[in-house]
């Protein structure tokens, strides 16, 4: 193996930790909506996260000048700029989640969602990224394997799965996002302003809307706390990390997997049954990931 496929291979394991942590997020955000209301909810997780990401970039810069390490080039440009933007997009795609799962269920949510497995090569095109036969292959037996895991009775279009395929797209945006800005930015600060951009205009959405009182935040911390360090402050940065190094259509099946550790932490914590149908679809997708992320021929075969 190659240093840069050895290199690959590091970062598709890391986003693999990501997306574990993001499942289990998914019980912390279901039993957050119990207590508070979705834009508070974005507020406060996002807040936390960026706090957090700023003291440790003012850290890692202090402790540079005071060894006197040389500071890295970077795009100052791409990074605020990058940062602003992918900030808008995960915002509005975490509201729309939030609000959609008001009115639908937890499994059509997750499934809909999923949807940026497909979206993501579909308007990869657009910035000149094709994806290879072997990928397409992947994403059509993953969104079987969603659909095994999350839809029990059938699909319903509702109000509420309608927010969810707005927030499939969204997430899409934001996968692309990360890919388009990240390669020249300083990912640290690229993500504290990603977190701010959402922190302000969910609080300026939460002061209009939802009036949402210190108790409500104060029953919903420890989901909270749990979401804001791992999945924002952890997990959030590391996807631009990783996304630096890997195609954006392969990350977006990698975090496909979320479908499945979601199940699984849904079973383990809150006592949800896993069912034989649930088991296939979770053999599925992990299929489909074998496929995309196994080395094939240089020529012929999946390519």
């Amino acid at each position: 193996m190659d240093k840069k496929s050895s290199s690959g291979k590091k970062y598709e394991a890391l986003l693999f930790l990501v997306t574990f942590f993001w499942g289990t997020t998914f019980v912390a955000q279901s039993v957050a909506m119990d207590e508070i209301p979705p834009f508070s909810y974005v507020f406060a997780r996002f807040l936390i996260s960026a706090v957090i990401l700023l003291c440790i970039a003012l850290c890692r810069d202090a402790l540079r000048k005071h060894r006197n390490i040389p500071r890295p080039s970077y795009d100052v440009r791409q990074t605020v700029l990058g940062g602003i933007v992918t900030g808008a997009a995960l915002c509005a795609a975490s509201i729309t989640q939030q609000i959609g799962l008001i009115t639908t269920t937890v499994g059509e949510a997750s499934f809909i969602t999923s949807f940026y497995i497909i979206l993501v090569p579909v308007l990869s095109i657009f910035l000149g990224i094709k994806a290879t036969r072997r990928l397409w292959i992947g994403v059509i037996i993953s969104l079987a394997g969603l659909y095994f895991i999350s839809i029990e009775q059938g699909l319903h279009m509702s109000i509420g799965n309608a927010f969810e395929l707005l927030c499939a797209v969204l997430f899409s945006i934001q996968i692309l996002t990360i890919n388009y800005f990240s390669k020249n930015a300083d990912l640290l600060w690229y993500a504290v302003i990603e977190f701010f951009v959402i922190a302000v205009i969910s609080l300026v959405l939460s002061l209009l809307f939802e009036h949402a009182t210190w108790g409500q935040y104060k029953a919903a911390a420890i989901p909270i706390l749990y979401a804001a360090v791992l999945s924002g402050a952890f997990c959030y940065s590391m996807q631009n990390v990783c996304q630096k190094h890997l195609d954006p259509t392969v990350a977006s099946l990698i975090m496909g997997t979320e479908a499945v550790f979601a199940t699984f932490s849904g079973f383990l914590i809150l006592h949800e049954t896993l069912s034989l149908r649930k088991l296939i679809g979770c053999a599925l997708v992990f299929i489909a990931i074998a496929i995309v992320l196994t080395p094939g021929k240089k020529n012929g075969g999946f390519a």
